[in-house]
């Protein structure tokens, strides 16, 4: 009896469920079954917005809930994929990385399939079992583009002034002008009553490198939408002028030129000031044709806006010498300064 008893706890130890001790399988549903892999998740919205002629559209992000797989983002569709590009990422687990253009976009002229300036790319997370896609929608944006010049300043605010109160407020999107005056700011839509105008403030002239933090400058734009605009001293005179052509014609300018026609040319390009011809501008040949005067007319044209310019830009700054500062006091910030005084001179020289 003692050998047999003996026998049957050894095997009730070994067994344990058949003596009704231990652990059933069915209390742990998970013991035994493999790991279910998670599918990548992009975490980026399905659309963006950009503004013409630039390259970035935005950074894409996706994330997987299973750290230790690897993870690719390819462009894998679209119908306007080959117009798109991925940046650098890293090649075993890609979480996130640069959309961009592969060119420049033109609002003008679109280059999506179809031609309404919405571009379409599809992308593609795997991680190595299972596939996520997703359809990025890119809307391009119309700029307001060209260039401010004294000389050309670098640097200067720019922005579309859409209540005329000659500074760049809540919902007017400023941006910088590069290296040699040119800008492209979001356009605008004015309330009922007032006129677009692109404002800029400040900047460091490109030639004696003098920041002109006083200087407001403004342009009307011009009745063709797609035409760059230039802001000049003498754009802000006619700006705030009840007859412009009265202006010019008293400042010596030929009666055929009209104010839309100025703001319209890159006077510092096509007066000399460089050797190549402006970008967003037409050429001098195009230009004087679209106003009907010889190139060699429409050359001097420009040679008096960039000298008329200059004698305004001087009168600005001995004004804002003249007046006692109001931004030390905290009484006004330096653009509100800057409007006060280009506004200023602007109404007394056309009075």
């Amino acid at each position: 009896m003692f050998g047999a008893n003996r026998i049957t706890v050894v095997f009730c130890i070994l067994t344990m469920a058949a003596c009704g001790g231990g652990s059933s399988s069915t209390d742990n549903p998970t013991l035994g079954q493999p790991n279910v892999n998670s599918a990548p998740v992009f975490s980026t919205p399905p659309s963006f917005q950009v503004l013409e002629g630039g390259l970035t559209v935005g950074t894409i992000e996706l994330s997987d809930s299973d750290e230790q797989d690897s993870l690719s983002l390819p462009i894998v569709g679209g119908a306007d994929q080959a117009l798109f590009e991925l940046g650098g990422c890293n090649a075993s687990r890609c979480t996130s990385n640069a959309l961009s253009f592969a060119a420049s976009t033109d609002f003008e002229n679109p280059s999506d399939v179809g031609l309404n300036n919405r571009y379409e790319v599809e992308l593609e997370a795997f991680d190595g079992t299972a596939r996520t896609k997703q359809t990025i929608a890119v809307d391009v944006l119309n700029a307001v583009e060209g260039r401010t010049v004294d000389a050309p300043l670098s640097d200067a605010t720019v922005c579309v002034d859409t209540n005329e109160d000659s500074i760049c407020g809540p919902g007017e999107e400023a941006v910088f002008t590069d290296s040699l005056g040119y800008y492209a700011a979001p356009e605008g839509s004015s309330p009922e009553g007032f006129e677009l105008r692109v404002l800029s403030v400040g900047g460091t002239d490109i030639l004696t490198e003098k920041e002109l933090a006083s200087l407001a400058l403004t342009a009307d734009l011009p009745t063709d939408p797609s035409k760059p605009i230039a802001v000049t001293p003498l754009s802000s005179i006619l700006s705030v002028a009840a007859n412009p052509s009265d202006v010019l014609v008293a400042l010596g300018f030929p009666a055929s030129v009209t104010a839309d026609d100025l703001v319209s040319l890159d006077p510092w390009a096509l007066a000399g000031g460089e050797s190549k011809e402006s970008v967003e501008f037409a050429s001098a040949t195009e230009s004087a044709a679209d106003i009907g005067v010889d190139v060699s007319v429409l050359e001097n044209v420009a040679k008096d806006v960039v000298v008329v310019s200059a004698q305004i830009a001087t009168l600005i700054q001995a004004a804002d010498n003249a007046v006692a500062s109001s931004t030390e006091s905290g009484l006004q910030n330096a653009a509100e300064r800057a409007a006060m005084i280009s506004a200023t001179v602007s109404s007394e020289l056309i009075e």
